[in-house]
């Protein structure tokens, strides 16, 4: 099995990406960045294991996501600045955990882990509720 694939969308900030990229690269994560609007299509394509959104920018492609049953099971995390504004829209756009800005590696790590082992957990769930064809 390969790296757990990270796909980071709608951070414009070229600091911010380049920070994220180190912190999850140094944890054993492959990731792919694509710009504001454009994450929809390649999260249906390269079927990442997480996506990280951008608050606000990228709460456009998780809302996208979430109503696409391709995608609609990829864990989302939005990433903002911790304002109760920035928060709601990350919910708002159905994302699955909201991690502040400027992100320490280990609790967006521990964020990625945790909603990987959910989503296996919902994933072996359905598998025993639904019978083999």
């Amino acid at each position: 099995m390969g790296a757990t694939r990270i796909l980071l969308i709608g951070e414009t900030d070229a600091p911010t990406v380049t920070h994220c990229r180190n912190c999850l690269r140094d944890y054993g994560f492959e990731t792919i960045c694509v710009q504001p609007n454009g994450g929809a299509p390649v999260a249906r394509h390269e079927r990442p294991d997480v996506v990280i959104v951008d608050v606000p920018s990228g709460c456009e492609d998780a809302r996208r996501l979430k109503a696409d049953a391709s995608t609609a099971d990829i864990p989302i995390v939005a990433m903002g600045d911790p304002t109760s504004e920035q928060i709601e829209m990350g919910a708002s756009a159905h994302c699955d955990a909201f991690v502040c800005k400027p992100c320490i590696a280990e609790e967006l790590v521990g964020c990625i882990k945790a909603l990987m082992s959910d989503a296996r957990v919902i994933s072996a769930a359905r598998d025993v509720r639904e019978p083999a064809a």
